[in-house]
């Protein structure tokens, strides 16, 4: 079977990625020797990793921080498709240290769940921040609308409760009773708009967590899986005789 060319296409550039990684690593290596550096793999590789303290380095893994850190440090990893990674490290700057970060693959279910405990969020959490901000502010505005006619239930009901009592009292004529019960009558249907309004208002915003949790399952982003077999190879670094090296490595995990 014949390859098509945009897996053509993907594996050259996986391998001009790699040669050109590989390449810089050994640079990095050869003009650090002699320092005490911090070296950054992650798995997948590949991740943007920040470190902020004393000093500032943002850099692609795996990454050589060009100079000797000292002291506390945040670090931060991140990749499209994977959950962030935040850790705070205290580096001795004594001796060379490698720092290994594992990022966890975002996936459909955990983004359906998250929208189940609160519309938007697993939008939010698969990176959806435009579609994920309409649904939770649609399901903030008829929850607000939600109260305010539960609210308007309850005190149209009072109001039906306080005329029927009023009704039962004796010694009214003819057309005060007259009077009184059609009030009674009117604040009746009062309470049953304002109970189909409440009841309406409970079903739109069920009916956006419910569309919700669909769009977080079904629009799930791909994220490139084609190539996620690539991601699992990670470059670390390793010293040899004569200098540093660089050493591949492919998880089956």
């Amino acid at each position: 079977m014949k390859k098509s060319p945009i897996h053509i296409r993907v594996l050259f550039v996986f391998f001009a990625v790699f040669l050109i990684a590989a390449q810089s690593q050994l640079i990095a290596q050869s003009e650090a020797s002699g320092q005490d550096l911090v070296t950054i793999n992650s798995r997948p590789s590949g991740a943007v990793v920040h470190l902020d303290g004393e000093y500032q380095f943002i850099g692609r893994t795996p990454f050589v921080v060009p100079y000797t850190v000292i002291g506390k440090y945040e670090v931060k990893a991140s990749k499209p498709g994977y959950q962030p990674v935040r850790r705070v490290i205290t580096f001795a700057g004594d001796a060379s240290q490698e720092l290994k970060l594992q990022l966890q693959l975002k996936t459909r279910l955990k983004a359906t769940g998250r929208s189940l405990l609160a519309p938007g969020w697993g939008q939010f959490y698969s990176e959806r921040k435009m579609i994920g901000s309409i649904y939770s502010s649609s399901a903030a505005i008829s929850l607000i609308y939600l109260i305010k006619s539960q609210q308007d239930y309850l005190t149209s009901s009072r109001d039906y409760e306080s005329l029927l009592t009023t009704s039962n009292v004796g010694g009214l004529s003819y057309e005060q009773q007259r009077a009184v019960i059609e009030k009674v009558e009117n604040a009746w249907k009062s309470v049953e708009s304002k109970s189909d309004t409440r009841d309406l208002n409970l079903y739109i915003i069920a009916g956006i967590w419910a569309i919700n949790m669909l769009d977080s399952y079904l629009f799930f982003p791909n994220y490139g899986r084609e190539i996620d077999v690539f991601q699992r190879f990670s470059l670390n670094s390793m010293p040899i005789q004569d200098g540093a090296g660089i050493g591949l490595n492919y998880s089956f995990n």
